[in-house]
């Protein structure tokens, strides 16, 4: 029987927890001895941490989702290393992964991580055309995917996976107090500074938690666009003495461990929040 090679595209150059599920895979179908290849931009955290697993990686730039160049270089890589299956991780990879299959004569499988309904024609008939499977890590995509037409029989739920041993070897977190001089009762989110996490929801609530407990900290994990918003608006609500932001941290499992109360206050991708109306001129 011969053996499964499969190919992973993935278009973004940071480290968020789309990233953190792909190297997961790559890691669990490695030791499961599945052949697993990747597509990645050049020096993306992706490709460095997938090349610490032995997973040969080729470094594309990717100028669009229609990027013809890129299309052709990842159809020599098929025909090169012989895949039998492309799987793409994002959005503008799913539509580089779907022309190039249909090229190669491949299956493609995609996994949808957002839960906004595909956006525009192209969008709507990559899913509906270029791919045979599509992957929704939550029930609620898969509704979304099922409500803009995509039969049932070619959607699979697969939700996120998480590896718990990076809580059981979490290093001892004192040393965090002296960092950020941190006082009790410690209140965190953690997750990318974009305007679905919702992170301006949580600032404009801490005026009214401070009036209840002044001492409170508050940590916000992460980076992202919306970092300079977000630090002007703290400003503008007084809480800069109590508001952290720590950027991108490695040592989440040791933050989790010091946090009184974990908040997540992100809402439907699609919406429109009242932040954004507001920059961008209309209500």
């Amino acid at each position: 029987m011969k053996s499964l090679q499969v190919l992973h595209l993935h278009t973004e150059y940071g480290w968020r927890g789309g990233e953190n599920q792909v190297y997961l895979l790559l890691k669990g179908l490695k030791e499961k001895g599945v052949k697993s290849f990747l597509i990645s931009p050049p020096e993306s955290t992706l490709a460095k941490r997938a090349k610490g697993l032995g997973i040969p990686v080729k470094e594309i730039n990717f100028k669009s989702e229609l990027d013809l160049v890129a299309i052709s270089a990842i159809v020599r890589w098929i025909k090169e290393k012989n895949i039998s299956l492309l799987h793409a991780h994002t959005s503008h990879a799913h539509s580089l992964a779907g022309m190039a299959g249909r090229i190669a004569g491949k299956k493609i499988v995609v996994t949808r991580r957002v839960d906004f309904p595909p956006r525009g024609m192209l969008s709507r008939w990559k899913y509906h055309r270029l791919v045979d499977i599509v992957i929704a890590i939550s029930h609620a995509i898969e509704n979304v995917l099922k409500n803009i037409g995509i039969p049932e029989e070619r959607i699979r739920y697969v939700p996120s996976a998480f590896d718990p041993e990076r809580l059981d070897h979490r290093k001892e977190a004192s040393y965090l107090y002296n960092e950020f001089s941190l006082q009790h009762p410690i209140i965190g989110t953690i997750a990318y500074l974009t305007d679905h996490k919702g992170h301006i929801y949580l600032l404009r609530a801490i005026p009214g938690i401070l009036k209840e407990f002044p001492q409170a900290t508050f940590l916000v994990v992460g980076k992202g666009e919306l970092g300079n918003y977000l630090r002007k608006e703290a400003k503008k609500l007084g809480i800069t003495e109590r508001v952290i932001f720590t950027g991108f941290r490695e040592d989440i499992p040791e933050i989790l461990s010091l946090l009184d109360i974990f908040v997540l206050p992100s809402h439907m991708g699609w919406e429109v929040s009242y932040w954004k109306r507001s920059i961008w001129g209309f209500r």
